[in-house]
């Protein structure tokens, strides 16, 4: 496999293929009223795009292990929660035809794993290369964190509307976040973190996994998925012609159009802010690149 990425090689071309259909296909979910119902850009695009475009930067063992963590992590920590309450709070999944794992349908791994990975690189990206940093203390601190933050920023967006308006899972308790509870975003971030932990200490004992990625582009596919993902809740709200009154399951009522406008506006300002972010850290991580080689050459 390549180490570094090469703008008119095959394996860049088919990457940018893939980023392209993913952030077309997510977009459109959300202008054809889908949005929200199922993972088919995840299930079908979302796997080969963290492997191929994390196998890049971890090799093949690297990124299969970083699925093997979020998966293990992700689905003990969502079963346990179920069956105790613990670390999400009470609730359960109601995805009649689609395959479980326990108590858990295998969409829910899929979902941690590919936008776990988003998140990760997003939080390398704002940290400009913070996963090489995971050789010091400091930084197998920081990246984990950093990551798990831009991760929950995408569960306060999507949560309100799969549970309360969906019902692809039901909060037994309710919840004061339009029907969802403060204690499923403290055990997602208790989640996430737990496994970014866990990848950063491998990568901290193993620093030469990583592999060096020259080009711009390499960081600006993760950003533009996770980006598209965010602008979709606004082609979502904006679209919306649902203004029905919906009851959770402790009899509190809430409005469509209100969910969705309070999801929008959390999105705003901080998913959309996580893209903004990444991206401006990535252009002036160019620019001074640029003007470090223009004076390198004057010398």
């Amino acid at each position: 496999m390549n180490t570094k990425e090469q703008p008119g090689g095959r394996s860049g071309v088919g990457l940018w293929i893939l980023t392209w259909m993913m952030t077309v296909i997510i977009i459109g979910e959300s202008i054809a009223g889908a949005f929200g119902k199922g993972v088919p850009a995840l299930m079908f695009l979302g796997i080969p795009f963290a492997f191929w475009h994390g196998g890049r930067r971890y090799g093949a063992k690297g990124i299969i292990l970083f699925f093997v963590i979020t998966e293990i992590i992700s689905n003990c920590s969502e079963n346990l929660s179920i069956m105790t309450g613990f670390p999400f709070g009470h609730y359960y999944y109601t995805q009649n035809g689609t395959p479980f794992l326990f108590h858990v349908p295998i969409t829910i791994g899929i979902a941690y794993f590919c936008y776990g990975y988003l998140a990760w690189c997003l939080a390398s990206t704002i940290l400009r290369n913070g996963d090489e940093r995971t050789n010091t203390l400091s930084g197998m601190i920081i990246q984990p964190i950093t990551a798990s933050f831009i991760m929950v920023m995408w569960d306060l967006v999507f949560d309100p509307i799969s549970s309360t308006v969906e019902h692809q899972w039901i909060w037994e308790n309710g919840g004061g976040y339009n029907g969802v509870p403060l204690t499923n975003y403290l055990g997602w971030f208790l989640t996430v973190w737990v496994f970014f932990q866990v990848f950063a200490v491998i990568l901290r004992v193993r620093p030469q996994v990583i592999r060096p990625q020259s080009t711009t582009g390499f960081w600006v596919m993760p950003i533009m998925i996770y980006g598209a993902t965010a602008v979709s809740y606004l082609v979502s709200y904006l679209l919306l012609d649902d203004h029905r009154t919906i009851t959770d399951a402790v009899g509190h009522t809430w409005t469509v159009p209100g969910i969705y406008e309070s999801s929008t506006i959390i999105m705003l300002f901080t998913m959309l802010f996580a893209t903004y972010l990444a991206a401006i850290t990535l252009l002036n991580s160019r620019s001074e690149l640029q003007r470090a080689a223009g004076s390198t050459a004057k010398d």
